[in-house]
C-alpha cells in the first residue's frame, strides 16, 4: 500500500494541527517509555522544546515549498521527514537520574520523533518498540551519521514503498 495520497497533499505542517501533533508526541512518549518499563514520573517533555521544534520544523517546510513550487503540494514523507529531524534535534524528552541506565530511554527522543512520523503523519500502523529492525537503523543513521530532513524523508518514502511493516494503519 502507498501511504501518500495522490492528491492534494498537505502544503503546511498546519494542515496537521501542531497541538494535535503535541498531544500525540505527549502520548506516544509515555507509551514507548511504559513498554520499556520506564514510569510516567521518569520522564520529562518540555513543552518550549516542542514548540520551538514544530516552529523550526513548518519554516523548514515553508522555505521547502518557495524553494521547490510543488503544484500538489509537499509528500507526507518529506512532512514527516522534517518533523521527525527537528523533534530529535530539539530533543523535548528529558530524564530523570532514575533512567540513564535504561539502554532505550537513552534513544527515547529519536525514537519518540520517528514514531510520531511513521504514525501520525505517514500513518504507518507500527510498534516502534516490537519492530526495532525497522527503527534501528533510523535511529542510529539520525544520532551517529549526518542525515538531514530531506535525507529522512526521502528513507520514508523509500520505507513506505518496500517495508510490509508501513501497512496503512486504519
Amino acid at each position: 500500500m502507498n501511504p501518500t495520497p495522490t492528491s492534494n497533499p498537505p502544503l503546511a505542517l498546519d494542515d496537521f494541527g501542531i497541538g494535535e501533533l503535541t498531544r500525540q508526541y505527549s502520548s506516544i512518549a509515555v507509551q514507548i517509555a511504559a513498554a520499556v518499563g520506564l514510569k510516567t514520573s521518569d520522564i520529562l517533555i518540555s513543552r518550549n522544546a516542542l514548540s520551538l521544534a514544530f516552529a523550526e520544523a513548518a519554516t523548514d517546510l515553508e522555505i521547502m515549498s518557495l524553494r521547490r513550487k510543488p503544484k500538489n503540494g509537499i509528500s507526507l514523507s518529506k512532512i514527516a521527514g522534517i518533523v521527525a529531524f527537528r523533534l530529535a534535534r530539539f530533543a523535548p524528552i528529558n530524564l530523570t537520574g532514575a533512567t540513564l541506565e535504561n539502554d532505550v530511554a537513552l534513544k527515547l527522543n529519536e525514537l519518540v520523533a520517528l514514531a510520531l512520523a511513521m504514525k501520525s503523519i505517514m500513518h504507518f500502523d507500527i510498534d516502534m518498540v516490537a519492530s526495532p529492525h525497522v527503527t534501528q537503523e533510523l535511529q542510529y543513521t539520525l544520532v551517529r551519521r549526518h542525515m538531514n530532513q530531506e535525507t529522512l524523508g526521502l528513507a520514508f518514502e523509500v520505507f513506505s514503498k518496500t517495508s510490509p511493516a508501513a501497512q496503512l494503519s486504519k
